[in-house]
């Protein structure tokens, strides 16, 4: 697999969230989005070389799509279980990778994993600090 990656930009979303997530996680980190619920946009905030590839600019448009219906659903967990509080996070594990949604009142932030399932705890620990 060729795992070039780039740097943060500078003008990313939530840049401060992108480099923790990129020193924390190194070439095991796939992608970082920032999304706008309401307004339904969404930032690319790092992707790495080769899953950039992976995707059409439609297919992550149809993701994008699929994570503020998440959004939707979200709400009726979180009245599900009112002992636990707030749903701060959601993760689906495939074959070949892992998603990690990240929540925070109007904005998702889309974490993808290389398929490590070690790399969620440090993962989700830094979106629980920094979001």
């Amino acid at each position: 697999m060729n795992a070039q990656s780039v740097d943060i930009p500078a003008d990313a979303p939530r840049p401060d969230l992108c480099e923790a997530l990129r020193t924390e996680l190194g070439e095991r980190l796939r992608t970082i989005a920032v999304g706008r619920i309401s307004d339904r946009e969404y930032d690319i905030a790092y992707m790495r070389d080769d899953i950039a590839e992976e995707y059409t600019d439609e297919m992550r448009e149809e993701i994008f799509d699929e994570v503020v219906l998440e959004s939707i659903a979200e709400d009726k967990q979180q009245d599900l279980f009112p002992a636990l509080g707030d749903l701060q996070h959601t993760i689906r594990v495939f074959e070949d990778g892992i998603n990690l949604v990240a929540w925070c009142d109007d904005e998702a932030v889309f974490v993808g994993l290389d398929p490590d399932a070690t790399l969620l705890g440090p993962a989700v620990a830094v979106c629980r600090r920094m979001l």
